[in-house]
């Protein structure tokens, strides 16, 4: 439970929708209601399923690419492992 809660933050953290909320109502100032509430649908179906590729496959893609953190070599400061 705590590991989804601090996912939860980090991806909260990271998408940051109450700093994106100004920049979402300066550039659909000049639209009408019922387009903005399609853009912002379209926005988080599509920030969702960008979110949701990278969870599932970003550790496929990095073991792709032989990339593999100090802490799966037994290499990184005791404290921070």
């Amino acid at each position: 439970m705590i590991d989804i809660l601090a996912t939860f933050i980090t991806f909260f953290a990271v998408i940051d929708p109450i700093g994106t909320i100004p920049v979402f109502l300066a550039v659909t100032d000049k639209f009408e209601q019922k387009a903005k509430n399609r853009i912002a649908l379209l926005a988080a179906l599509y920030s969702a399923s960008i979110l949701i590729f990278f969870i599932v496959m970003g550790e496929r893609l990095s073991s792709l690419s032989r990339y593999r953190p100090l802490r799966a070599q037994g290499q990184c400061w005791p404290q921070y492992c």
